[in-house]
């Protein structure tokens, strides 16, 4: 008699990773390129003693468990603990300062932190022992008194946990709201198995598909979006570390990758490294490109470069870090439909539908000029924003999600994004929420008041730029402020461009004109 499979007919994030241990138990599932690696049997095995030894040390399930880490196996181990236990991990990005990862620690109320070398001894200044129940080291150094991570599993039982709930948390993703505070997105057992199903469909994975992981594991959406898309398929994830084109291109050499990842300021080394290294392309399905806007030449450039295997596509967090629309293999080889193929973001996904609408909410042509709120129905949708039931409200609204980007859809369904979330700067593939950078610019004495636009840049999209009136008789060096917010923010989201001048336009109401700063402070950039 064949043995009843130890999963059930659940939306469960462990029961994808118990699947793929009975279906190929010795194929890896995570490794570090030229690095140690795990098996689907490995990872089957650890996360359930992993899960077992957070809930034996103070945590119970539905708490938050809180990873301020680099690439490393352990990390995804993590996930997958959790997951089998019912906590909710909340990936805090390994760029932001000790300020920003302790608010969102704080925010999140995170009963547990893992921390990893490089970060710790960020995360001893930035937390108390007291903050957590639980502290658990990665590596060798031990920040806040933190336990080893592999002293922590001990003798810990590798059988099953008690099994989580589909609609339970399982990850809460913080994204930057309107006001610059981060949010939390509330992503589901249940929501983040959706997205991995639909990216399979819109990423075209082969079944045991090999990911060439070229994003950091501390953006959520790498992890959502490619990892259990891989994951869900019984595919392998080989991670990369940092960007680098080159080491990216053998890396794909090297593992016979199907997929992978190309960030919008690499596109053009990323295209160079393949020209002179065309064998890549041999294993290759899919070469995504989402997140930060590139510009028309720069996906021309791609699409000449890796042909059919390109996807574009328009994403967001809230969608459990997945994307709701994707261009096809037909819509390159063509004829395309499309009224602008290289401004479009493609057609709506599997499972999922756009459309877009005017300030109240209505729905207006599709002619591709018309432009309004882009607005998203999707079986990935977020639960909501942790602990912000008003903002949830006006985000959400009869299963509809309303993005704030405003674009256009054609009469054949292509989806164009005009500008995201209207204020804010995606630079790199970052996020950069203006009013965030003006707060800390603002506490300088010497600023009297201070707007943060973007402005194109040739390699990242987009590229932070800062407005500043100084109050009357006082100095103050672009250095200075440079410095000053290298101190409050990640590195990424200080102003690469400042200028000063004598006002900034404003409203009758004295709202701040930010499309007015762009066209005549920056007017000689802003093309």
């Amino acid at each position: 008699m064949v043995k009843s499979p130890p999963w059930q007919h659940e939306d469960l994030i462990g029961d994808m990773l118990a699947i793929g241990a009975q279906r190929a138990p010795s194929r890896p599932l995570f490794a570090i390129d030229g690095g140690e690696s795990r098996t689907y049997a490995q990872v089957d095995r650890r996360a359930n003693r992993i899960g077992n030894a957070l809930l034996a040390n103070g945590l119970r399930r539905g708490d938050r468990v809180a990873v301020w880490s680099d690439d490393c196996v352990e990390y995804l181990e993590t996930y997958m603990g959790a997951a089998r236990a019912g906590l909710v991990v909340v990936p805090i990005n390994n760029r932001l300062t000790g300020d920003e990862a302790r608010f969102i620690a704080s925010d999140s109320d995170a009963r547990c932190l893992m921390v990893s070398d490089r970060l710790a001894p960020a995360a001893a200044e930035a937390f108390d022992r007291g903050d957590f129940a639980l502290v658990a080291a990665y590596g060798q150094e031990r920040p806040l008194a933190a336990r080893p991570f592999e002293s922590l599993l001990g003798d810990a039982s590798e059988a099953e946990p008690p099994r989580p709930a589909e609609e339970d948390l399982f990850v809460i993703a913080y994204t930057s709201g309107t006001t610059g505070f981060p949010k939390g997105a509330m992503l589901t057992h249940r929501s983040v198995k959706n997205i991995a199903r639909m990216n399979t469909v819109s990423y075209h994975l082969p079944l045991a598909s090999v990911a060439a992981y070229t994003g950091s594991m501390s953006f959520t959406a790498t992890v959502c979006a490619f990892g259990m898309s891989h994951l869900f398929v019984g595919g392998s994830v080989v991670l990369l570390g940092k960007w680098n084109p080159e080491r990216a291109v053998d890396m794909v050499i090297r593992n016979a990758a199907n997929f992978v990842y190309v960030p919008t300021p690499g596109i053009p080394d990323f295209c160079a490294v393949i020209e002179k290294k065309p064998e890549a392309l041999s294993s290759l399905s899919t070469v995504l490109h989402s997140a930060s806007k590139a510009s028309p030449e720069m996906l021309e450039l791609l699409a000449q470069t890796v042909g059919p295997r390109l996807v574009e596509g328009w994403g967001m967090t809230e969608i459990s870090g997945g994307i709701v629309t994707a261009t096809t293999q037909r819509d390159i080889l063509g004829p395309c439909a499309a009224t602008d193929f290289f401004r479009s973001v493609g057609r709506a996904t599997a499972d999922a539908a756009v459309e877009v609408v005017d300030e109240n909410r209505q729905p207006i042509a599709h002619d591709g000029v018309t432009e309004g709120e882009l607005a998203v129905r999707s079986a990935a949708l977020m639960k909501g924003y942790w602990n912000q039931p008003e903002a949830t409200e006006r985000a959400i609204c009869d299963g509809w999600y309303y993005t704030g980007d405003l674009g256009s859809i054609d009469p054949q369904g292509y989806i164009y994004v005009s500008e995201r979330r209207s204020d804010l700067i995606v630079s790199g593939g970052m996020n950069v929420y203006p009013s965030e950078v003006e707060t800390v610019i603002g506490k300088l004495p010497e600023v009297a008041d201070v707007a943060i636009v973007g402005v194109p840049h040739d390699r990242f999209g987009q590229t932070v730029a800062a407005a500043i009136v100084l109050r009357r008789g006082m100095s103050l060096s672009a250095d200075e402020i440079v410095a000053h917010c290298r101190r409050y923010l990640a590195s990424y989201k200080k102003p690469t461009i400042i200028r000063f001048t004598d006002d900034l336009p404003k409203t009758v109401s004295q709202k701040l004109k930010r499309g007015a700063v762009r066209s005549t402070v920056f007017a000689d950039l802003d093309r």
